[in-house]
This record gives C-alpha cells, structure tokens and sequence, in this order.
C-alpha cells in the first residue's frame, strides 16, 4: 500500500474533497527557488509518484487531478526556462533522475487527456520545448476544431508502460467479474472507465473561448511580444494565421491594419522631426 492511500484511508469523510483542499493549501505555498537573478524554478508540492497516484487513484476528471496538471505544468516550464538559459540537459541542482521523472510525469498526463486551459498559454508562452508546445497546439488544438493531427500521443515514458499495464488489468477484474454474475464495481473503476462526453454547446464555447485567447495573444504579441519564446511564438503564429478557420482572411485584415499602423506612425514620426527643425 502506498503512504497516500494509507493517509486515505485514514480520512473518514468527503476524503477526495479534503485531499484536494489540503494538495491546492500546499502547492500554493511552495516557494520558488532562485537559480539565477532572474531565473527561478517551481519545485512540486510533491514527488513526482504522489502525481501518479492521484491519477491512480481519483481518475482524470476529478478536480484534484486537474489540479495536479496544474503544478506539473508549472514546474516544467521552469525548468525549460532554465535549460534555455543554461544550454545544459539537466537543470541546475537537480539529479537527471528527478528531472526524467517529473517529465515523465507530465507526459503520462498529456497522453491520458487534455488538461490543457486557454489561462495555461501565458505559462506556456515561456516554454521552448517541443514536448509541451506540440502536444497543444499539434494535437489537442488541432483535433478541437477538427483538422490534420501532426502530434501524435501518447508520448514514451518509463512510468507509462506502468499505468497502461494497470488500466488493463483492472479492465480484465471487471470483465471477469460480469462474466461470474458480480455486477459490482468499483467507483474508481467507473470513474477511470468513464469518458467524459461534452455537449455540441459545451464544444462551442470552448472553441471560442480558445480562438478569442490565441488571437488576442497572437496580435498583441506583434507589439509587445516580451517574455514569449521564438517557437511558441512561431507555433502560435502558424495555428492562428493557417489553421484556424478563415484565418488566413482575417490575417490579411488585420496584417493590412497594422501595416496602415505602422506608415502612419512613420510618417507622423518624420512630420515631427520636420517641425522641429
């Protein structure tokens, strides 16, 4: 038994519910550690297991599970940015063996859903590495509104093998037990066998609300692009001004807007250099 499920166990009542207030209290108050003056690197509220078990253990669509995406995204953005300031494999005070788990940790998530959220881009928009950046806009983005996916999933991981082994095992106990007349199961069976099947509306506004964040990130960053990194910026470019649609009439609009923009801040900035000489 692992500790978790024993500190489970111990909870008498609403226990998911508890983990879940006790995991957000703790992850919001661990502190960054500073690397370099302006580098700083978000460790886990915990190991990299703790993140296997939850998925475990409350399945993909609980709260906590989301929860947990959360943070792995954060730390793994921190230490991709340290690894562009560095040019090393590893980050800086941390073994290679914490650093594949915790990558590995959030590939397993990426391959058993999209946790992805349109308020995840700013975090994101930091990141150079293709095992975060591809997986969203490559395959989640591209297969939501439906066009050629180039990112394929799931993504190889040591632990993966793992958690596909148990899935299929436990899937065989719920065989076994229909076919010998035992019609119980488990709630966390139904949970890790449930799909969660949203509404063409519930899609809808999700496809909105993706395309408003993305296009408004994509031409403000024309401007005031700061902090955004060449390949999410290239990523975002591609995925606004090809692949969504009618994007490429509405990047001629605006590309013809700015280009207006910009002559008539030329031509203002000449006109007052004249006046004062």
């Amino acid at each position: 038994m692992d500790i978790w499920d024993f500190i489970f166990s111990l909870i008498p009542d609403k226990a998911e519910t508890k983990f879940n207030k006790a995991f957000n209290h703790y992850s919001s108050n661990v502190a960054s550690i500073i690397i370099f003056s302006d580098i700083r690197i978000k460790p886990l509220a915990s190991s990299p297991k703790f993140y296997d078990w939850v998925l475990r253990k409350f399945g993909a669509d609980a709260p906590i599970t989301a929860q947990c995406f959360n943070d792995l995204l954060e730390t793994r953005v921190s230490l991709d940015i340290q690894l562009q300031a560095s040019n090393f494999e590893v980050p800086i005070r941390m073994n290679q063996r914490t650093f594949k788990a915790i990558c590995d940790t959030f590939k397993i998530y990426c391959n058993v859903k999209n946790f992805f959220l349109p308020s995840h881009l700013e975090t994101i928009s930091r990141s150079a590495s293709h095992e975060i950046l591809g997986p969203l806009f490559e395959h989640y983005l591209a297969d939501l509104i439906g066009i050629e996916v180039t990112y394929q999933l799931p993504m190889e991981s040591i632990e993966d093998l793992d958690i596909m082994q148990t899935e299929e095992s436990n899937d065989m106990e719920i065989i076994e037990n229909v076919l010998n007349g035992d019609q119980t199961i488990s709630q966390n069976d139904q949970i890790s066998s449930a799909k969660r099947k949203l509404e063409t509306k519930e899609i809808k506004e999700i496809k909105e609300l993706w395309k408003e964040k993305l296009e408004d990130m994509h031409y403000n960053s024309i401007y005031n692009g700061s902090g955004i990194t060449n390949p999410f910026r290239n990523c975002l470019r591609i995925f606004v001004e090809e692949k969504l649609p009618y994007a490429e009439e509405k990047s001629k609009r605006i590309n013809n807007c700015l280009s207006k923009r910009r002559k008539y801040s030329t031509k203002k900035s000449e006109s007052d250099e004249d006046s004062k000489q």
